[in-house]
């Protein structure tokens, strides 16, 4: 599953704002979608580090 999200104003600092506010994702998911390399922006794997 894709989920696709378009920036129009500045309201979040990071990506992980955004996934549990738009997307209602868990600290847990987002620890397990980060952890394995499945979060991505302008299709592009993000450096977490």
């Amino acid at each position: 599953m894709d989920l696709k999200y378009c920036v129009i104003d500045n309201k979040y600092f990071n990506v992980k704002d955004v996934l549990k506010s738009e997307f209602k994702v868990s600290g847990r998911l987002f620890l397990k979608l980060r952890n394995n390399n499945h979060i991505f922006l302008n299709r592009k794997n993000i450096n977490w580090k």
